[in-house]
């Protein structure tokens, strides 16, 4: 039997290759005749045939069988199978706490020292008593690592009747990538232990965030604490194991066939990569998905540090609601009790892992120091008193590097360092990931009432006479009023790199409650889009119950992006702009608001893109419906948003990526102005109208800069007092002017691009590179390529040179998409590399060359192999590879629109491997 694989390769120790499935590809049919035949010719390892896509995943025994195979003339689509990561949250928490009066009960509970906490950190989950609707009768399906449907906030049971009633398990416990190891099952049930080595509950956690009702958990604790959808029914599709860090998207795509054809009305999608582009194929499926009737909520990605046109796969998809994540306006904190001679009271503290710190004991607690708040504590192991030995030490932050404080302390013989900081609201903390001790966090004022009630005269000599005892019991403080309702730090932004705006709408995702299996304790943290999309997943279903006509997908999200509230900007001295909609979309989803203004108005379209300089499109339509049996009279505005630079503007023609990116306004030079072509309309009943706007792109910027600008147009019902926003955004310069390959000779960790060699060295720019292409021999340079901007295709040219005369030199043919022994490694819709690697994304590109091509000058341009051309070995001689990457909107007929670089030679060897290895000049 043929082995289908889909794995992180590393095919060299210097060079990383991204994930790669083998002559494996994703091929959609055009009739139910070839379906019949690709089932019977081929290994295929999924059937689909639905409404949603007809064709097959096929593994493929060679690169010669796939051309035969993939020159069928009923083939539409092909699209290479590829590895997508597994989801993964920027931070967790799991809470243990049983109760005394629970002890027979088979699951943990959370015990908190202020009842209420739970709901305060998840208040916005009550829209749905609000509007007395909890989405009874909506099915939302969950593509993720499976549910553990025995905790009781999940309903105990799975099937007919239960709150988990649909779903299949598609990879079962030992999923490591390999067809051998996939066991599915009917029962989607997250049975992973507290070992695994990738479990995480990720699932269970997003379905308790779209439909928890534990009614035992909430009589006991607060006051009905649920999902935001609570009445709603759930699906579940297995897609992760236990201890595998991925899936193939063949697989996942068959979640999202298995999940339409049983009629789930929404599906929650969080987790994707590859981003920046509608054509990858999760993107492409979930599109259509939207086209019958589905409403898919996508997660945008967590790597918002690292720059624009980074939303990931699906959530690109044109139709799909691409989802963003602000700041929980609480935080979860837990509480220390003090006991002194004179005192005895209990404070909050947090931890960098937001986790309770351990010790289940009292520690005597000591200060560094005689003084409150002086600006070197423990900065000098000498100064420390020695009582802090086997104790908790409290110490000041600042002065110094906390990770010297906490090395000091240590090496004083403290067992816990408890800063204080230089804030007096609710507590932040630093991220000491490599401290040597457990440390907490206080704040300023908390930190003065510890050290006055421990200290005693100012002596040392009764210091010891005071005693602490971290606690587990959580409470929830008002977050930083400097960061409530903004963008968290970690959402990824857009736009798509053909400016279509992303992400549309924005929900909760940092320190969010929910659910978490029995093995992770039942309850716990997560932060991450992935907590932002099933909120909003849950949303959809209240509005689908709040509205008399049910609303089509398209309905639904222009209605939830009109009454969204836009977010807070990160800048608190340019509070008078909005931020940019490539960061927040529309802003914050409120389904209350979008049911309470659809029964007066709406507006479409829900989002508009003006598109760059090059395409500019200067006259847009927005037309407003009027839904009462009265006129409507409407006030039309502009609220311009601060600007995004994705590139360093001190040197715009490096075209680095700014990462994260800077937004900014200096003026109204430097936003777009915009005119109505009526500030005020009055609409008759149960009619529209439309209005024109124009737009002048802000003035300020060089087009080499390519900044993004955007803003608001506001609608405001001048009787109902009910207003509407529709963001938008625009380009100053080309983008297809944008180059794609960086180019530069002191980049890390090579110079790009550049031809690498085995050992991990770089061919230098003038000289000649041996290599042996002999099957079977590792001695093969490798192509080396760091893009700047994504692309819909890397083109690999085989360039024989003419040693006489340059002018001769001639294309011979084209590189596979094959390239080798690195199997296959997509080179079609590209998302740009970030200078880091990071979840989602890579640094750079590697491609190894074994010295098959394809000859036939363009035999890759469309994307795939031609399949008349059979691949053949280069014949031994001198060679370069010429790197195409086509740019953003370019043709690929024409020359022009393509970014290109030629290597340095390569002379190409067949030796015998009993032979010594070949010295490279």
């Amino acid at each position: 039997m043929l082995q289908f694989y889909c794995l992180v390769l590393l095919v060299s120790s210097f060079y990383i290759s991204p994930a790669i499935c083998q002559n494996a590809y994703v091929v959609e049919l055009s009739s139910k005749e070839a379906l019949t035949h690709f089932n019977a010719q081929y290994n295929t390892r999924y059937t689909y045939d639905s409404d949603l896509l007809r064709g097959v995943s096929v593994q493929f025994g060679s690169t010669d069988e796939a051309s035969i195979a993939l020159a069928h003339p009923d083939i539409k689509n092909i699209w290479p199978i590829t590895h997508k990561s597994r989801p993964t949250s920027t931070s967790t928490i799991n809470i243990n706490i049983n109760n005394n009066n629970n002890n027979n009960d088979n699951y943990p509970l959370l015990q908190t020292f202020d009842k209420d906490a739970p709901a305060m950190l998840t208040k916005a989950n009550n829209a749905y008593r609000t509007l007395g609707q909890n989405g009874s009768g909506i099915k939302i399906g969950v593509i993720d690592s499976g549910i553990d449907y025995t905790h009781p906030a999940l309903g105990g049971c799975f099937g007919k009747g239960c709150k988990v009633a649909y779903g299949y398990d598609l990879v079962g416990d030992d999923y490591n990538g390999r067809p051998e190891s996939i066991k599915e099952s009917h029962d989607p049930i997250d049975s992973c232990t507290s070992n695994s080595t990738s479990a995480t509950g990720h699932g269970t956690f997003v379905s308790g965030i779209i439909a928890a009702d534990d009614k035992k958990y909430a009589s006991y604790y607060c006051q009905n604490w649920t999902g935001v959808a609570p009445g709603a029914t759930l699906g579940m599709w297995r897609v992760f194991g236990c201890n595998y860090g991925g899936v193939s998207n063949d697989i996942l795509i068959k979640a999202m066939e298995m999940a339409y054809n049983d009629g789930m009305d929404i599906i929650n999608i969080s987790l994707g990569d590859n981003g920046g582009w509608e054509e990858d194929a999760l993107s492409v499926v979930a599109d259509r998905l939207v086209d019958l009737g589905v409403h898919v909520v996508a997660a945008s990605g967590n790597i918002g540090t690292s720059g624009i046109f980074l939303t990931a796969a699906p959530a690109t998809g044109r139709n799909v609601i691409s989802v963003a994540s602000t700041s929980n306006n609480y935080s979860p904190a837990f509480m220390i009790n003090i006991e002194s001679p004179n005192s005895k009271f209990s404070i909050p503290y947090r931890t960098f892992v937001n986790q309770p710190v351990s010790f289940n004991q009292t520690f005597r607690i000591t200060a560094a120091s005689t003084k409150f708040n002086p600006t070197f504590d423990a900065c000098r192991r000498k100064d420390l008193p020695r009582h802090i030995y086997g104790g908790i030490v409290l110490i000041r932050q600042g002065g110094c590097s906390s990770l010297l404080k906490v090395s000091n302390a240590r090496h004083a013989g403290a067992q816990v360092v408890l800063f204080y900081t230089g804030t007096t609201g609710t507590t932040n903390f630093e991220v000491l990931k490599e401290a040597t001790l457990p440390v907490a966090f206080i704040n300023l004022s908390d930190g003065k009432q510890v050290f006055d009630a421990i200290s005693h005269e100012n002596s040392r000599l009764f210091f010891h006479r005071s005693y602490a005892q971290f606690t587990k019991l959580m409470v929830a403080l008002p977050a930083d009023k400097s960061s409530v309702d903004q963008i968290a730090s970690f959402s990824s932004l857009g736009p798509t790199n053909e400016l279509q705006l992303k992400p549309e709408l924005t929900a909760v995702g940092g320190n969010v409650f929910s659910t978490m299996p029995i093995y992770k304790n039942g309850y716990g943290f997560m932060s991450g889009t992935s907590m932002s999309a099933p909120f909003v997943a849950g949303s959809v279903a209240l509005l689908l119950n709040g509205l008399e006509k049910r609303p089509s997908p398209g309905e639904a999200k222009t209605l939830l992006m009109n009454f969204a509230n836009p977010t807070q900007p990160p800048i608190a001295n340019l509070a008078q702009y909005e931020d940019s909609p490539i960061r927040q979309g529309a802003g914050l989803v409120n389904v209350v608001q979008a049911i309470e203004g659809y029964r007066t108005f709406h507006v479409s379209p829900a989002k508009f893109s003006f598109n760059d300089t090059q395409h500019f499109n200067n006259h847009q339509v927005l037309t407003l419906h009027n839904h009462k049996s009265t006129p409507l009279k409407v006030k039309l505005s502009h609220s311009p948003s601060l600007t995004a630079t994705g590139y360093d503007l001190t040197n715009p023609s490096s075209y680095v990526p700014t990462e994260p990116i800077g937004l900014s306004v200096s003026g109204q030079s430097s936003v777009a102005s915009v005119s109505f072509e009526a500030t005020t309309l009055t609409i008759p009943p149960n009619s529209s109208k439309s209005v024109k706007i124009s737009l002048t792109p802000p003035s300020i910027f060089n087009p080499q800069s390519h900044v993004i600008y955007g803003g608001f147009f506001k609608v405001d019902s001048e009787d109902d007092q009910i207003s509407a926003t529709v963001p938008y955004i625009g380009m100053v310069g080309n983008m297809g002017s944008l180059p794609i390959l960086q180019r530069t000779e002191n980049s890390e960790p090579f110079p790009f691009p550049s031809i690498g060699n085995p050992n991990g060295t770089i061919l230098q720019r003038h000289s000649l590179g041996h290599y042996d292409v002999t099957p079977g021999s590792t001695n093969l340079p490798f192509i080396l390529v760091r893009l700047l901007t994504g692309t819909a295709i890397v083109q690999l040219q085989v360039v024989q040179v003419d040693y006489d005369d340059a002018k001769n030199d001639k294309v011979i043919g084209d590189i596979p998409m094959e390239t080798g022994s690195s199997g296959i490694n997509t080179r079609v819709w590209l998302q740009r590399n970030t200078l880091q690697l990071t979840e989602s994304s890579t640094a750079y590109h590697s491609w190894q060359w074994n010295g098959v091509y394809l000859p036939k000058p363009d035999a890759t341009i469309s994307g795939h192999n031609d399949p008349d051309v059979k691949p053949k070995l280069v014949e031994p001689g001198v060679y370069r590879i010429r790197v195409r990457a086509l740019n953003v909107f370019g043709n690929r007929q024409n020359t022009s629109d393509w970014d290109t670089w030629t290597s340095p030679n390569l002379k190409l060897h067949r030796f015998s491997h009993l032979l010594p290895s070949l010295i490279l000049s």
